[in-house]
């Protein structure tokens, strides 16, 4: 008997060991089988749809937020162009205020698009009557456009303030802008992404055209046979400009005009030719115009030399002249005027006034140097100061027309005080 239930132990106890085995084995795999993660593709869905617009609260410099699984696309300037451009009828309708539905009207496509970052832009179109502007973002990985801002009111015109305004709120200042310009030559109604030309001109920053003459602008003396350098300072695209030399008697009629050039860029050489009439006192004197021939018509921008300047032969010197003007009172007393001022015969009905310079300590007498005219305007201004809030003042004031017959002279001002009332 205890043979058998020995020979019976053995085998009961080798099929436990076995059973804990595979039992063990079998609870490993599937735990290692748990920890496993499945391996999952991420698509990224795309599509045109446009986020609805929020007019009551914008988003201001905030960008989507992205979930872990969304793979985030960078679109170059045209890629985002030709998304605006294909959609328009679409997101204009969704997104911009005011904007009909294109079954009924259609305003157009945006004449300009212009990039403040990466993925921000203002668009000017139009509707029936006026130019409109809007601020839109474009979100690269949902593939829609959103609106931020914009302007549909009078003036209808984006101030380069405004413009400065909307950059720095919905743009990157660091980002240097980039505008294109709807140009084609087709006719019809179909566009192309395509017709949204890169342009260097910045729409929203204006820029008056000006032209202001630097030299000469009066005092110089040319000699004949010499060389001498035109300068101009110009602001805004003004094309060729045309260089005129304009004489004028010694009372101040133009009575020469002669175009002695063009010039592309800011400065010009001219050789002043034999022949040119000479300088003669304040007989023919000189001043320099430059026109733009641009803006010859309707805008007519162009400057002169303030005043005016000689030409002379090599072997003659600028002829100047000197003028000592004392200030006096009815009495005959010296005076000290607030200042004095001289001028040449006003061309037009305006002139040019240039300070004398005081010579004494009282300063009751003056100096006028570096005139060129035979005939020049000196005038004394001085004006008593009053107490505050006063309704009343005090003020003297003469002038006299000087005719030199030489290269210097001397003139009395006499000042007579007389009551003003505001």
């Amino acid at each position: 008997m205890k043979n058998l239930q020995k020979g019976f132990i053995a085998p009961v106890l080798i099929g436990i060991i076995a059973l804990l085995i595979i039992g063990g084995g079998v609870y490993v795999y599937e735990t290692k089988k748990a920890e496993t993660p499945s391996s999952t593709d991420v698509q990224v869905q795309q599509s045109d749809q446009v986020q609805p617009t929020n007019s009551q609260n914008p988003s201001q410099n905030t960008q989507p937020k992205i979930s872990d699984t969304t793979k985030v696309v960078v679109m170059t300037n045209t890629e985002i162009i030709s998304k605006l451009v294909v959609g328009w009828k679409n997101i204009a309708f969704a997104l911009l205020p005011g904007f009909p539905n294109p079954t009924v009207a259609f305003y157009g496509y945006p004449y300009t698009i212009q990039f403040i970052s990466n993925s921000r832009i203002i668009i000017a179109y139009q509707d029936d009557f006026n130019p409109l502007f809007a601020i839109l973002n474009y979100d690269s990985s949902r593939q829609q456009f959103s609106y931020l801002d914009g302007l549909r009111s009078s003036p209808f015109e984006v101030s380069e303030s405004l413009w400065n305004t909307w950059r720095k709120k919905y743009g990157d200042i660091s980002y240097p802008p980039q505008t294109y310009g709807f140009s084609s030559t087709r006719t019809g109604d179909t566009v192309y992404p395509s017709d949204w030309k890169k342009v260097t001109k910045n729409p929203f920053v204006s820029v008056k055209p000006d032209i202001i003459v630097l030299s000469p602008n009066g005092g110089e003396n040319w000699k004949i046979g010499q060389t001498y350098s035109i300068s101009v300072a110009t602001k805004g695209d003004l094309g060729t400009k045309t260089v005129r030399l304009n004489r004028y008697s010694d009372d101040g009629v133009r009575v020469g005009e002669q175009t002695i050039g063009t010039m592309q860029a800011n400065t010009f050489s001219f050789k002043v030719p034999v022949g040119t009439d000479e300088t003669r006192g304040a007989a023919g004197r000189y001043k320099i115009q430059v026109v733009s021939d641009k803006y010859n018509s309707g805008m007519g921008v162009s400057d002169e030399s303030d005043n005016y300047f000689s030409i002379s032969s090599p072997t003659q010197q600028a002829e100047k002249i000197q003028v000592y003007v004392n200030v006096v009172d009815k009495d005959g007393k010296p005076f000290r005027p607030d200042k004095v001022e001289w001028y040449y015969p006003p061309v037009n009905g305006q002139a040019i006034q240039y300070p004398a310079k005081c010579t004494n300590e009282a300063c009751t007498r003056w100096s006028v140097t570096g005139a060129t005219a035979s005939k020049i305007y000196v005038v004394a201004n001085y004006r008593k100061p009053s107490p505050p809030g006063a309704l009343c003042f005090s003020q003297a004031y003469d002038a006299k027309l000087v005719e030199l017959s030489s290269a210097s002279a001397e003139i009395t001002l006499t000042m007579g005080l007389e009551s003003y009332c505001e």
